[in-house]
């Protein structure tokens, strides 16, 4: 216990700041002589009132401290809810058995560290794993756990059973041949396993089985993998940088929201696209990167709204038709010449410039909003050749903005679009118009056309 002293500065901005630097001094001291002691493994810090009362424990940078006393003395923390242990060299176990209040565990930069243990933890809700090394065996059964996170560790054994478990992130993990993995997490819905070198088929069997709701996966780098069966529940699917990878089997009742297809050099782009037309009235996120020896592209997704096209270097044509699509990217396709794009709600077109976009001498874009293009296609496109308007409103002032901005333009289709302006009393007498730029002549082809005047 501690008695305040008798004298005290009468101002109160001196009283507060003897106050602050009063209960400073008395945290590091604590924390200073508590850490010395558990480092010593004495079992008299984790001895007195002062420690059954204790919530929040943070230990940094306590380099002979191994773990033991900390591991086997859990009912004198009673009333701990959070423990942070980070650069303990020498830290080597950390076991949480009976600990009745423990909620939140976090443990960084701790390279010895070989085993963590958490069982009859009833409040136990998160646990987070980072750049420890290699871990000989991470064991956590807390039905209340709800968040686990493992980043730049290598486990050889893994084994996690919650029934409140809804996320799990895995980076840099099963590296190892001998390694192992048990998941039973009846309700987790997102999986995240990136860079985990040793997964293999039989992992995901185990993990499908074992976690039959899983919605959301990602696999990212797991270079064994050969061919992967997708459960029934999985809504969104990422697969990328699998250099082995060859088959992805879908369950016959398996409905893909969110698809994504990234470098993977060993999947046939038929069986790929294939995948993309086997869900092509559920898709709403379509990611294609790496497809080799595909030439023509052609897509029919009516409730897609997101689409990114990279890195398809063989691709030389390509006709999207997505009445919902909002937002399109295309990036690293140098042979593409032709892109026709039937999006009537496209509000974001995004190309990042590069050797692909100097290819592209036709352009059919059936869109009614066409604000951007006077400003984007000439310095994303600036080899458009033809260009083609389907379904559009346009005044003369834009017609004539795009025509001025294109140098190499020769002709512009107007396809059952509505032209406003001095031009459409010109185009309506005639049923053609020859627009002048610079020292060339763009002809400007009207299909089922109508006018309006000002």
């Amino acid at each position: 216990s501690f008695s305040p002293p008798l004298f005290l500065p009468h101002s109160p901005p001196l009283s507060l700041l003897f106050w602050l630097f009063l209960s400073l001094f008395c945290f590091f001291k604590v924390k200073r002589v508590l850490g010395s002691m558990l480092a010593r493994d004495q079992p008299d810090a984790l001895r007195g009132a002062g420690v059954a009362k204790l919530e929040e424990l943070s230990l940094c940078q306590l380099p002979t401290i191994k773990g033991t006393q900390l591991s086997s003395r859990g009912a004198a923390f009673a009333s701990l809810t959070t423990i942070h242990v980070a650069q303990c060299d020498s830290l080597h176990q950390l076991t949480f058995h009976g600990w009745s209040s423990l909620i939140q565990v976090s443990v960084q930069q701790c390279g010895r560290l070989a085993e963590v243990i958490a069982r009859e933890c009833p409040r136990l809700a998160s646990v987070a794993l980072e750049a420890c090394g290699n871990i000989d065996r991470v064991d956590i059964v807390a039905e209340q756990l709800m968040d686990f996170s493992l980043t730049s560790c290598t486990i050889k054994h893994l084994n996690i059973e919650s029934s409140q478990l809804r996320e799990l992130s895995i980076t840099g993990a099963m590296q190892l041949p001998s390694s192992s993995i048990n998941l039973h997490c009846e309700h987790l819905h997102n999986v995240s396993l990136l860079r985990s070198t040793e997964l293999v088929e039989g992992h995901f069997r185990q993990i499908f089985q074992a976690c039959p709701s899983i919605e959301h996966l990602a696999v990212s780098g797991c270079v064994k993998l050969v061919e992967m069966a997708v459960p029934a529940s999985v809504l969104s699917l990422h697969l990328s940088n699998c250099r082995k990878l060859q088959r992805v089997v879908l369950a016959e009742h398996c409905s893909l929201r969110k698809l994504s297809l990234a470098t993977l050099p060993k999947l046939p782009s038929a069986h790929g696209l294939s995948l993309v037309e086997r869900n092509k009235h559920c898709l709403e996120e379509l990611e294609i990167c790496g497809l080799l020896k595909v030439p023509e592209l052609s897509l029919h997704c009516p409730l897609l709204k997101q689409l990114v096209i990279r890195q398809c270097r063989d691709l030389t044509s390509a006709g999207l038709h997505c009445e919902q699509l909002s937002c399109f990217k295309l990036q690293a396709c140098p042979r593409l010449s032709q892109l026709h794009l039937g999006v009537p709600k496209l509000r974001q077109l995004q190309i990042v410039r590069d050797t692909a976009i100097m290819s592209l001498t036709k352009l059919h874009l059936a869109c009614s909003q066409v604000k951007f293009l006077a400003r984007l296609l000439p310095q994303y496109c600036p080899r458009l050749k033809e260009l083609t308007l389907t379904g559009s409103f346009l005044n003369s002032a834009r017609l004539n903005s795009v025509v001025q901005t294109l140098p190499h333009l020769q002709s512009v289709i107007l396809d059952h679009c509505m032209l406003l302006g001095k031009l459409a009393d010109e185009a309506k007498a005639v049923g053609t118009l020859q627009l002048p730029a610079g020292n060339r002549t763009v002809a400007i082809i009207l299909q089922h056309t109508q006018f309006f005047q000002d």
